[in-house]
């Protein structure tokens, strides 16, 4: 999604367009099982416009769009920033309404709301769900550290629940379990 979410961004910064449904026009290959055409669609919730397709109705023909917003330069999803926030996450609140606007357009419950910080609401009893999804940039030594961070995380909340432990025990750590997923 290298181009989805700086795409948002862009069009969050001209409300309340980013509320309406839209259409993406995208760069994506002729694949039979890929899934992303499918999420770019329902993101959008007018479909998906394939650029090779436009390219070849464009031989010989010119095209108006009343309106086109593209990209947004170092806002992209992979652009890091010094308080490791997505760009746009606090001053546009771009990474709360890209994860509201995917699981709206996909029929997903919200999550609980936390306005302060991810553990208002939570005990440090509490198990947190992690997932790390797996990217294709990875490298071995990437997906070594990754499989030892894990091991590590996943023992320790392992070794705690495996304990009777009552909710007055202090622990060094919150209990995260952590899941890698391929597609």
């Amino acid at each position: 999604f290298d181009g989805l979410y700086p795409g948002y961004v862009a069009l969050i910064r001209f409300p309340p367009r980013h509320l309406q449904p839209f259409r993406i026009l995208a760069g994506v290959n002729d694949c039979n099982d890929c899934w992303s055409e499918d999420v770019y669609s329902r993101f959008g919730g007018l479909g998906l416009l394939r650029l090779s397709v436009l390219n070849k109705m464009s031989k010989s023909k010119w095209f108006m769009f009343e309106e086109l917003v593209m990209g947004s330069g170092t806002f992209c999803q992979r652009c890091t920033q010094p308080n490791l926030q997505l760009p746009g996450g606090i001053e546009l609140d771009a990474s709360r309404l890209f994860r509201d606007r995917m699981y709206q357009q996909h029929g997903l419950v919200h999550s609980i709301v936390r306005q302060k910080s991810s553990s208002e609401r939570r005990t440090s009893h509490d198990l947190l769900q992690a997932y790390i999804i797996d990217n294709k940039r990875f490298t071995s030594e990437d997906r070594k550290e990754i499989d030892d961070a894990m091991n590590e995380i996943n023992n320790y909340t392992n070794l705690y629940l495996n304990k009777t432990t009552n909710s007055t025990t202090k622990l060094q750590w919150p209990l995260v379990r952590v899941t890698y997923l391929f597609y």
